[in-house]
């Protein structure tokens, strides 16, 4: 993890000490496709529902890795925010030993 590079979208924090780090804080849209039509290699979102939001917005997420884990926590954020309705397409699931279901999908326009 520590070779890889990794892109940090944040209206707060300016810098990071982390190998391989660039940081950003505007046009997250144009940002995003630049890196995605620049790399050679797959990007990866990792706990940002806001930041997924955007890119779900503008088209600029590819596919879906959604791990379901059954724990009921009866609250926390969203998925999905509320707004427009997008088709997926189920392209493939896996069950692992421990109960949680790994679930990908693509946007149904990108079949």
């Amino acid at each position: 993890m520590n070779a890889a590079p990794k892109y940090v979208f944040s209206r707060t924090v300016k810098k990071s000490d982390w190998n391989n780090t660039q940081m950003f804080n505007a046009d997250v849209p144009g940002t995003v496709a630049r890196l995605k039509r620049d790399s050679a290699k797959d990007i990866f979102l990792f706990g940002s529902a806001d930041l997924a939001d955007c890119l779900i917005r503008h088209g600029l997420i590819d596919e879906f890795r959604i791990a379901l884990n059954p724990v009921i926590l009866g609250g926390g954020t969203p998925l999905f925010k509320p707004g427009e309705n997008r088709k997926l397409k189920l392209v493939d699931s896996r069950s692992m030993s421990t109960g949680i279901v790994i679930l990908r999908y693509v946007p149904a326009a990108a079949q």
